[in-house]
C-alpha cells in the first residue's frame, strides 16, 4: 500500500486555574488548530489525549470555558 502519512499541527495552551477550594488549583487546557479557527477545551491529560487520537479532533468549535 503506498499511503501518505498525515500531518495536523495544534497549538496546546496549558495552564492552572486559580481555586481556593483544593490547592494547588486545577489544570486546564485547550488545543488550537494552527489557523485559530477551531478549539476544544479540555481538563485532563486523558481528554486530551482523546481529542488527539480520535484521528482528527471534533469539527465543531467548543465556545464555553471548562
Amino acid at each position: 500500500m503506498n499511503i501518505k502519512r498525515r500531518q495536523i499541527t495544534y497549538i496546546v495552551r496549558i495552564w492552572q486555574e486559580p481555586s481556593e477550594l483544593a490547592a494547588p488549583g486545577e489544570w486546564r487546557g485547550v488545543l488550537r488548530s494552527l489557523d485559530g479557527r477551531r478549539q476544544w477545551f479540555f481538563k485532563s491529560a486523558e481528554e486530551l489525549w482523546d481529542l488527539l487520537t480520535r484521528g482528527e479532533a471534533p469539527a465543531e468549535t467548543e465556545q464555553g470555558k471548562p
